[in-house]
């Protein structure tokens, strides 16, 4: 199975433990997760610090996630086939895991995302060319 496959599924038990479900598949996922990724602790920063993020839909498996950090710091998260994200700690070689994809992933799971208008394809290219 795909990393990024393993890591979404992962990330779905672990919102369970956000929402008080405790059990040992959600816990072993926890772990899982942790071990995946150094950025999996700031991820989780983001979120129960209520760091804004904000997704912009494009089409049902595209989407930009804008992450303003509190220090006015602005990422962008890129979600096709595969997540990217614009931010200094983004890796091509690990390209899932920086703090903002997975903080992006969790806040989508969580449905905890503000909206913005829907976006064309092409804007959304455009966004990507700019990357």
């Amino acid at each position: 199975m795909e990393l990024l496959q393993v890591t979404q599924q992962c990330v779905s038990r672990v919102v369970g433990l956000f929402k008080g479900q405790t059990d040992d598949k959600s816990l072993e996922a926890h772990k899982n997760l942790y071990d995946l990724h150094k950025h999996y602790e700031e991820a989780f920063y983001l979120i129960e610090n209520k760091i804004p993020i904000t997704k912009i839909p494009v089409q049902a498996n595209k989407a930009i996630y804008i992450i303003t950090e509190s220090n006015q710091k602005v990422s962008k998260v890129y979600k096709a086939n595969n997540y990217i994200c614009n931010c200094d700690k983004f890796n091509a070689r690990e390209f899932q895991f920086c703090p903002h994809i997975l903080a992006a992933m969790i806040a989508d799971e969580l449905e905890i995302c503000t909206s913005q208008v829907r976006i064309t394809g092409e804007e959304y290219l455009g966004h990507i060319k700019s990357f």
